[in-house]
């Protein structure tokens, strides 16, 4: 039997989905916000299917349009 290692990567997300931690902030320290679902889409696309991460939104009466958002529901409850 073969033993392959496995490759583990960690990040650090917010409640709204913005990665705060992740391995290329390393390499490039002045990288913009990223967003799990640019960042990490697989990742992502999991988190919602599983009801960790849902998709919300509001109405931005100023602009008079729709604004969508994430909410990452908290775990530790």
């Amino acid at each position: 039997m073969s033993l392959v290692p496995f490759i583990y990567r960690c990040f650090a997300i917010d409640r709204s989905g913005y990665v705060f931690v992740h391995q290329d902030f390393l390499a490039n320290p002045s990288s913009e916000q990223s967003h799990i679902t640019t960042k990490e889409p697989a990742v992502a696309a999991d988190l919602v299917e599983r009801g960790i991460m849902t998709l919300d939104s509001c109405v931005n009466y100023a602009e008079i349009s729709d604004q969508h958002f994430y909410l990452v529901s908290n775990l530790a409850q």
